[in-house]
């Protein structure tokens, strides 16, 4: 089951802060974010402590910044144990300038999770107008 949540410019840099620190003891994880013209985007992830194969708990979030009337995405990336690019399902947000999304999820791969990053992009319709990655 996913979950869902809108949220603010503010709490995405807040979210942002809290997604990157954890103890000494907490399980592996991480981040990524990229920003591209009109929009900007985050990734986090927490491996449930069974390694590249195992399963990963996942938050894409992406804010709109522009009002230019463009839809803005976010979707996971990943390599498996090959190396090999994998590209996850977009995640579209239509509600507008500064306002943004937060998705929950999991992913998992029988080929392994080698790394994980994030995507974000501006589109029109179908029409990619342009988008940045990053990787953890």
């Amino acid at each position: 089951m996913r979950k869902r949540s809108i949220f603010s410019f503010a709490s995405c840099l807040l979210l942002a802060g809290i997604s990157a620190t954890g103890t000494a003891h907490a399980a592996p994880s991480g981040y990524a974010d990229c920003t591209t013209t009109g929009a900007s985007g985050w990734m986090s992830y927490t491996e449930q402590g069974t390694g590249m194969f195992g399963k990963f708990n996942i938050s894409l979030g992406v804010l709109d910044q522009n009002p230019d009337g463009h839809e803005v995405r976010v979707r996971l990336i990943s390599t498996d144990s090959d190396r090999k690019r994998h590209n996850w399902a977009w995640h579209a947000w239509y509600d507008g300038a500064h306002t943004g999304y937060t998705w929950y999820t999991t992913a998992q791969s029988n080929q392994g999770i080698y790394s994980l990053g994030v995507q974000v992009a501006r589109y029109e319709g179908k029409k990619l107008l342009n988008s940045c990655t990053a990787w953890e």
